[in-house]
């Protein structure tokens, strides 16, 4: 069962790196006030899921949280950062 944990917790972690890389537009200028909105909007989305989902779900619960969290924060990095400086990453 743990070694599905890791699996699942491997996926969360990639999306972590990924709205890392992608999130250059928004430290363009002196402005870093859309990066702690983005932040805070992922961390409310994810204590807000851990609390409705363990109960029912348990520790699948939580990590369904977290991958929640951070693909929000990755898709919200990637439309915010592309607007603010279009980078051509490759996508395919």
């Amino acid at each position: 069962m743990s070694s599905q944990f890791v699996v699942a917790l491997v996926l969360v972690m990639l999306f972590k790196d990924r709205g890392e890389v992608v999130n250059l537009g928004c430290l363009i200028g002196k402005t870093t006030g859309m990066q702690f909105v983005i932040n805070t909007t992922a961390a409310s989305v994810g204590i807000t899921g851990m609390f409705w989902l363990t109960p029912g779900y348990g520790v699948w619960g939580v990590i369904f949280a977290l991958l929640l969290a951070q693909a929000m924060r990755l898709i919200l990095f990637f439309i915010v950062s592309q607007q603010r400086l279009h980078l051509p990453y490759p996508t395919r």
